[in-house]
């Protein structure tokens, strides 16, 4: 068989190429004779809010992505779906949506609420890529796809019956959180009875078993991080609060190495370091704790088995479980974990809730139990695929 992907693949972000990355390589490790493609389609708005490639982090990005991801012959930059989907239909055999929040939407009311615009620069709008229609004939199915903090009240009814429709075309559907089973109960509840959790593609293969982790080092080193200290990673945006948790670890002699989020308290700045998303998903093993407020990150540091604090910043419209809580629960990690609600939100227990990454005894025997089961659901997601096990 012949596969297609629809994803985010090509956006300056880590943590999206590195699950696209592993996506299509677990296709092609489980679908043995498979050829496995990511279809290379580009949202214009999206580029232009990521800007230029205009440092050493973004090349080596950009370059992962142009010369590593196994990408479609043929690019496209257009809003509009229809030239995408009609190259799907002709190209594969089966298309797979996912993984990342390829569903995540953005619907603003305008005028007193009489009209509703859709999209954002993060966000194409509403019909896109990854609702493929009637137009796309072939097989679909969905892996560990995403609403992210989407508002589906919003949503006008035109939208949600073509959105259940879409959906209903699928052959089976693989969601990666608690919200998007949701969501698809609201347009749907049969579409959410066929729906299954499945993890993120970064736990369905052994990716850190590729990164030369010497040679990682040696970049660290480089770049500042000194391997004789205590080292607290963090991917962590600029706050007074943030700050002086930081500045706690400080005090207890860790170094501060920042990633992906420019802050202005970290000791060693990797903002703009030249490092493939391997590269970067294996750095958070080489920290002794890390605090993050990012899904990959966390990921990366369970995988890597490093100590994690994870600060939820990331509310919701209807109050409901996040990525992050269900990542942390998953795996009996809620101690860990901090939800920051602005009306009840308490510096003292984030501090605390980050201080037991470096002051309890963190449960690996057990994360990695979880870790091997998150890596057979998986593979039984994928290996029934093609079996005709799904309808």
């Amino acid at each position: 068989m012949k596969l297609g992907i629809v994803t985010y693949h090509s956006c300056l972000n880590e943590g999206a190429i590195l699950q696209a990355s592993c996506l299509s390589s677990a296709l092609k490790e489980r679908l043995p004779g498979s050829e496995v493609e990511i279809v290379d389609y580009r949202y214009p708005s999206e580029r232009k809010a990521y800007g230029p490639v205009d440092d050493r982090r973004k090349k080596a990005l950009s370059e992962f992505v142009e010369h590593v991801l196994p990408l479609s012959r043929e690019r496209f930059e257009d809003e509009d779906p229809r030239r995408a989907h009609e190259f799907i239909g002709k190209n594969y055999d089966m298309l797979v949506v996912g993984s990342d929040e390829v569903w995540r939407l953005e619907y603003m009311r305008r005028l007193g609420g009489l009209r509703v615009d859709r999209g954002s620069p993060w966000t194409p709008p509403f019909p896109n890529i990854y609702w493929p229609n009637g137009q796309v004939e072939i097989m679909k199915t969905a892996y560990g796809a995403s609403v992210g903090g989407t508002d589906w009240r919003m949503i006008p009814r035109s939208d949600k019956r073509q959105m259940r429709e879409a959906l209903l075309g699928f052959s089976s559907i693989g969601v990666r959180d608690s919200r998007t089973s949701s969501f698809l109960r609201w347009l749907d509840p049969a579409l959410e009875a066929r729906s299954e959790d499945v993890p993120d593609p970064t736990f369905a293969l052994d990716w850190l078993s590729k990164v030369n982790r010497e040679g990682v080092r040696r970049k660290l080193e480089n770049a500042g991080v000194d391997f004789r200290r205590q080292r607290l990673g963090i991917v962590l945006m600029d706050s007074p609060w943030l700050q002086r948790i930081v500045e706690d670890f400080r005090a207890k002699g860790f170094q501060i190495i920042g990633l992906s989020i420019p802050n202005r308290f970290s000791d060693v700045e990797l903002f703009r370091e030249g490092f493939t998303p391997l590269e970067w998903g294996s750095v958070f093993g080489l920290m002794d704790a890390c605090l993050t407020q990012r899904m990959h990150p966390s990921i990366c540091s369970i995988l890597g088995g490093t100590p994690v604090a994870v600060l939820d910043f990331y509310g919701n419209a209807f109050d409901e479980e996040s990525k992050l809580s269900d990542l942390m629960r998953t795996f009996g990690l809620v101690e860990y974990y901090y939800r920051y609600e602005r009306n009840k939100a308490s510096f003292s227990d984030m501090l605390a809730t980050c201080r037991r990454a470096i002051e309890t005894p963190w449960p690996e025997e057990k994360v990695q139990e979880v870790v091997k089961g998150l890596q057979g659901r998986a593979r039984k997601f994928i290996d029934g695929l093609t079996a005709g096990q799904r309808r």
